[in-house]
């Protein structure tokens, strides 16, 4: 069973644990507002990554496919970055 998750995640470009964002492409229109974590690794389905993601906002998760999602990190990085060179 750890064989599977060790094999999928050399696919998929987040990790549980990772925080992202719906992208706004794709994000449903009753979907919370900002920041969700990943909670799972999926298995792909008709040829999509798929993660198990939850918000703070919302007492369920969602199943979504990873062109979906945005990594946090990365817009993150970007603020830092505009921080140290005002």
């Amino acid at each position: 069973m750890s064989q599977l998750h060790e094999h999928v995640s050399s696919r998929h470009s987040f990790i549980t644990g990772n925080m992202v964002r719906l992208n706004k492409r794709a994000r449903p229109r009753n979907a919370a507002p900002g920041s969700y974590k990943v909670f799972a690794q999926l298995p792909e389905r008709d040829g999509q990554l798929q993660y198990r993601v939850k918000s703070g906002y919302e007492p369920f998760y969602r199943t979504v496919t990873e062109n979906e999602l945005e990594s946090e990190k990365a817009l993150g990085a970007e603020l830092v970055g505009l921080g140290k060179d005002g």
